[in-house]
């Protein structure tokens, strides 16, 4: 079963509640209301405790938070059920306050327009002389404020008003829109031409957004499987080659003939994928070209929109004018939000593109410094035969890296919820003790990783290797209790690791490069444009970052006006951001490397006597780990290495070692 088959099942009884209405839940037995609560109370436990700790990474926090709400709005129902008959039972009437209970049973006095149609709508507006033109006008208006009401509430739950939220938002754009079929079908006496000749554009305007939308979705579809077809799968055969002659490289008994036979296949399906590759960027820029013209499109429509609400300001009378000018306004800002997503979607595709082309250029380089570790193999004997391990600066195995990655998040959480104040778009925040309590949560891609381990019959290992573990924290809006669109910063810190090299190899060399950077903000600047949110995310990285990434860091001048993006090299300790990013520079003390020196000065120390004795030609990693840490041991050799003292090299069969110049 799919993790999204297994979401089904658990969503499956709470979203039968949420298709009842309230008098079809009062028709059941009280008895049978509790089971139902009882029951969605056990899923949405199982979802928190046990799905989402086997495909959180599946889902972003936005829609884990959503799922969550439906969960909690089904419950609610039940609950107002028993509200609205006098008395709520207990365990019910512990979960819920009155106010969440009435606007339940506020919103089910409106429940007939569920069930019609726009065209519906419009029809009893007329019939029904005057009877759901009152009861829509009243809704449209007393229940904004209803829902303006909860929200002010501190006391009400932040999934409870998401969801509501939701709900009254769709059911009142229905409304809204009946209005617009009776006006276009009968007109109204008392409408003047600016009501008429705005609602004519409003859903001219509405028709044309949907058909943008729907081609914009099937195209973007059609890409992501494009490229996944022809690029994606194959670039990972790819990698998965370069990783496995890597490993041969460190084997003391690995051939170079052979090597150079692998070389060769692997120079020919770098050459098919570079084809493929170049049709896939010609589709790329097609696609961001054909979507420029989606928000041309839009740009139009909103110049027109703006025309027909000046000729609408004109109308006699103020009432006129007043519905006429609303409904332009409502639209324009609808139109303004999805000129917004294209844009976003153009950002994307260009990162996608720049992510491409980065790649290419990373998998050529990694190829031809294979094929010149063969030469060196072939000029240090005389016959092909044995090697002597691979150098080893960059190298970084699974044991340091897991090492790394759990002491850095380790003392980022610590720095978080000690630090006294934090700098925000909106200026200076002073944080309060125990601010962070309920604000924060953990992420990783262990499943992925089990995945990988499983494939290579290597599960009962998963704690020896790196996770991409990741720490987030929200500062929100308190008045509203952390609603989403009320974020005011996202605050979060990233470890990440080619986990695919470790499990395959036990090491990885490969700094992070611009491909990879690329994809993962591409997740994060989509999910914060959708709602928002301005978010400040560090990448860590146990290997460093190649030369491209911090040029590209150093000289975009923002990836997304809601990102600012910090990265840390935990080998070496350097923190990097764009000198222009204000939010960054300001907050760098939350994302520095903890080193400790005095324990790296005496490791050093130690090394030098053992590189002092004649009798001693090299030292292992594993000899020194009785003493210090994996981790710190690898600084040492890092900063030998550059001070000339030795060489670090890799060799299969015994490790990491230091060989003494």
């Amino acid at each position: 079963m799919s993790w999204s088959d297994e979401l089904d099942d658990l969503l499956f009884t709470a979203d039968n509640v949420l298709n009842e209405d309230l008098a079809s839940l009062q028709r059941m037995p009280e008895r049978r209301r509790i089971e139902l609560y009882n029951e969605i109370e056990t899923d949405q436990q199982e979802f928190s405790w046990e799905f989402k700790r086997e495909y959180g990474d599946e889902l972003a926090s936005a829609e884990i938070d959503r799922i969550e709400g439906r969960f909690t709005l089904a419950q609610l129902l039940l609950a107002a059920s028993f509200y609205k008959q006098g008395e709520v039972p207990r365990p019910l009437d512990e979960q819920f306050i009155p106010a969440e209970l009435q606007a339940v049973v506020d919103y089910d006095r409106y429940k007939m327009f569920d069930a019609l149609g726009e065209e519906q709508i419009g029809e009893k507006i007329r019939r029904m002389e005057g009877e759901v033109y009152e009861l829509a006008t009243e809704y449209t208006s007393t229940q904004l404020a209803n829902m303006d009401e909860l929200l002010d509430n501190p006391e009400v739950q932040q999934d409870v008003m998401e969801r509501l939220a939701d709900r009254y938002d769709d059911r009142r754009e229905k409304v809204r829109h009946g209005f617009f079929v009776y006006v276009e079908t009968h007109g109204i006496e008392e409408m003047v031409e600016a009501i008429e000749n705005a609602v004519e554009a409003v859903n001219d305007s509405r028709d044309e957004r949907e058909g943008i939308r729907e081609t914009l979705r099937e195209e973007l579809a059609e890409l992501e499987q494009s490229l996944d077809d022809r690029v994606r799968e194959q670039r990972k055969r790819i990698e998965q080659e370069v990783r496995s002659v890597e490993r041969e490289l460190t084997s003391q008994s690995v051939s170079a003939d052979e090597l150079d036979d692998r070389l060769d296949r692997l120079a020919e399906e770098t050459g098919g994928l570079s084809d493929a590759q170049a049709e896939a960027l010609e589709e790329l820029t097609d696609r961001i070209d054909r979507t420029g013209e989606l928000e041309r499109k839009l740009e139009q429509r909103i110049t027109e929109l703006k025309e027909v609400r000046e000729k609408a300001a004109e109308a006699d009378r103020e009432a006129a004018r007043e519905q006429a000018t609303e409904l332009i306004e409502e639209e324009l800002s609808a139109l303004r939000d999805q000129r917004d997503e294209l844009r976003g979607e153009i950002d994307r595709l260009q990162r996608e593109r720049e992510g491409m082309e980065a790649a290419a250029d990373s998998l050529e380089e990694r190829r031809e410094d294979l094929e010149q570790r063969v030469e060196s193999i072939e000029e240090s004997v005389e016959t092909p035969g044995a090697g002597e391990g691979i150098e080893a600066e960059n190298l970084v195995t699974s044991t340091i890296a897991r090492l790394l990655e759990l002491d850095y998040l380790g003392r980022f959480d610590t720095t978080m919820h000690e630090t006294e104040r934090l700098y925000t778009p909106d200026g200076e925040f002073e944080v309060p003790d125990g601010y962070w309590d309920g604000r924060g949560e953990r992420r990783s891609a262990e499943t992925q990783l089990a995945e990988l381990l499983a494939a290579r019959d290597d599960a009962s290992r998963a704690d020896a290797y790196p996770a991409n573990r990741r720490a987030r924290y929200w500062l929100t809006d308190t008045r509203h209790m952390g609603l989403t669109r009320e974020t005011r910063l996202v605050v979060e810190a990233i470890v990440y690791s080619h986990i695919e090299a470790y499990t395959e190899n036990d090491f990885d060399t490969r700094p992070v490069d611009l491909d990879d950077l690329l994809g993962l903000i591409n997740d994060t600047v989509r999910e914060a444009e959708a709602a928002g949110q301005p978010h400040l995310v560090a990448v860590a990285s146990p290997t460093g970052f190649t030369d491209r990434a911090l040029s590209e860091l150093a000289n975009s001048s923002q990836f997304s006006r809601y990102l600012s993006l910090v990265l840390v090299d935990l080998g070496s300790g350097g923190v990097y951001y764009n000198e222009t990013d204000d939010l960054a520079a300001n907050n760098e003390r939350l994302f520095e490397v903890s080193i400790d020196t005095e324990r790296v000065e005496d490791c050093t120390t130690h090394i030098r006597e053992l590189a002092d004795d004649p009798a001693t030609t090299s030292v292992l990693i594993t000899d020194l780990t009785d003493e210090f840490d994996s981790h710190i041991v690898k600084r040492s050799f890092d900063e030998l290495e550059s001070a000339g003292v030795g060489t670090q090299l890799y060799v299969e069969e015994y490790g990491l070692g230091f060989h003494f110049d």
